[in-house]
């Protein structure tokens, strides 16, 4: 029997940093790998797309809610950087834009692009463009200053040449609270600053750039979706959830009309003239829309029960007499109209192009199928009018 040799190789132990560093490289390899083939084979936008059902009048009663990776609702795929010759147009506001009980193609929005391309085919030849986009962008619950903030870090990179806004309804309704307090526009925007999404630029890139990262936020979003419809939490006003908002409606203190110290209307001035000028620094052609809603003097029993938007006081929430509430309306819609004028802006009176039926509302401002049509075509001459300029400053082709 032989001796083992005295030269026989002894087995090097893997050093744990050269490990992990195999490890990392493994990894970084199989991602980088998985990437290639969904990118090529299997590729996925990145968004959000729930599909539900629901019970509202004059909607219908199931919707594929889709958005893109932006946030933005669209029946065009918005690229960046903007195609060549192509007009945008960015709609914003709160949810009576952002219109979650609605399919994409049924939201005002979109049937806006649809009969600006039907006049882009009649015009075409005068007009010499490569396409018109319209998207919406719509925050429920926010007011006038979260899209100011949110027009200054998106503005750029979209680049619209229209905006259309539809502001007014949650700052005459959600503010003006017991803690409510106003230091003036830069204190609010500053507030509104200090609780950016998390690595936003981080973010951005994925979203862009990895297949992996798509699949995964979708798969998130869909079950983080799946909740908040079943609490109320994604779609406040969802048919699920309305008849406990409406009873909660109905406890409240009921008052013939009132005033509120401070009032939240200057804080809605300032918004907007704070808005108009930022599209004004970057040569957007603003289109201002006052806020539409089902409030008027005398109401039918029908029309009350419909209703379920309160008011916020410094004493606490209340329901106001219909009456207050159309005139208070009126009010912050005479703001819009002043600021627009200052600002030289287009002013489109929706409040009084849109009637205040239930068959343009399903509750206190949300729009109906119908109403969303009344509601583009309302706008549509403004809008035209404006893309048509947009189309004559732009490169011949």
């Amino acid at each position: 029997m032989m001796a083992p040799s005295d030269t026989a190789t002894v087995p090097q132990r893997v050093s744990p940093a050269r490990a992990l560093v195999l490890v990392m490289l493994a990894t970084i390899l199989c991602v980088a790998l998985a990437e290639a083939v969904l990118w090529t084979l299997l590729p996925m936008r990145s968004g959000t797309r729930v599909a539900y059902s629901q019970s509202l009048p004059g909607v219908k009663s199931r919707i594929v809610y889709t958005a893109d990776r932006y946030g933005l609702r669209s029946l065009s795929d918005w690229t960046l950087p903007k195609p060549p010759g192509t007009i945008r147009i960015l709609c914003l506001g709160a949810s009576t834009t952002n219109q979650p009980t609605q399919s994409t193609e049924d939201t005002w929005s979109a049937i806006l692009q649809r009969l600006l391309e039907r006049e882009l085919e009649t015009q075409n030849p005068k007009w010499g463009v490569a396409g018109i986009q319209v998207a919406a962008f719509g925050g429920g619950g926010q007011r006038v200053f979260n899209r100011v903030v949110w027009c200054e870090e998106n503005l750029d990179r979209f680049d619209p040449d229209i905006v259309v806004t539809l502001e007014g309804i949650n700052d005459l309704c959600f503010n003006g609270g017991p803690e409510y307090s106003y230091g003036g526009s830069e204190a609010r925007i500053a507030s509104l600053r200090e609780s950016p999404s998390k690595s936003p630029g981080l973010k951005r890139f994925l979203q862009t750039n990895s297949q992996l990262y798509r699949r995964a936020a979708a798969l998130k979003n869909a079950i983080a979706a799946r909740r908040a419809l079943a609490t109320g939490g994604m779609f406040e006003w969802h048919s699920k959830n309305l008849p406990e908002l409406r009873a909660k409606y109905a406890a409240y203190p009921y008052v013939e009309t009132l005033a509120r110290d401070p009032d939240p209307i200057v804080e809605f001035g300032d918004g907007m003239r704070a808005l108009l000028a930022l599209l004004a620094e970057r040569q957007i052609r603003p289109v201002v829309l006052a806020q539409p809603t089902l409030w008027k003097e005398t109401m039918s029993e029908a029309e009350e029960r419909a209703l379920w938007i309160f008011v916020d006081t410094p004493e606490g929430r209340v329901r106001p007499h219909s009456g207050w509430l159309a005139r208070e309306m009126a009010r912050y819609n005479a703001v819009q109209r002043d600021c627009a004028a200052a600002a030289g802006a287009a002013y489109v009176p929706l409040d009084e192009m849109v009637p205040k039926t239930l068959d343009a509302f399903f509750d206190d401002c949300h729009f109906t199928d119908a109403g969303n049509e009344q509601v583009a075509r309302a706008i549509l001459p403004e809008v035209t009018e404006r893309a048509r300029a947009v189309a004559q400053a732009l490169p011949r082709r």
